[in-house]
């Protein structure tokens, strides 16, 4: 199998399944803007920086405790205030120890 049969598969699954994610989370919040996404950028960014920057399974790592602590952390708070927790991680993560779970320490 050539090399660039799989690179070209690849992208069009990726392309593929970001359309269904679009798709997916327009049918379910009822409408899709340019700011529609915006509470997903914090996520994102602690769940990166949680797990270390350029650290592919410390993103896998901080995205699952990032995940879980988010939705815990609704019984305990309101539902509406979930999202802190990601970013209180994010700045917890930042100043304790900036390169990551899984980054080489300096």
């Amino acid at each position: 199998m050539n090399s660039y049969y799989v690179i070209n598969i690849t992208w069009a699954l990726t392309g593929a399944l970001c359309g269904l994610a679009g798709v997916v989370f327009a049918m379910d919040s009822g409408s899709f803007d340019a700011t529609s996404t915006d509470i997903f950028l914090i996520l994102i960014l602690a769940a990166v920086f949680l797990g270390g920057p350029g650290q592919p399974y410390g993103a896998m790592l901080g995205a699952l405790v990032i995940g879980l602590a988010t939705e815990v952390s609704a019984v305990f708070i309101p539902a509406d205030y979930k999202y802190v927790i990601a970013f209180v991680a994010l700045l917890v993560m930042l100043g304790v120890r900036p390169t990551g779970l899984l980054g080489e320490r300096t």
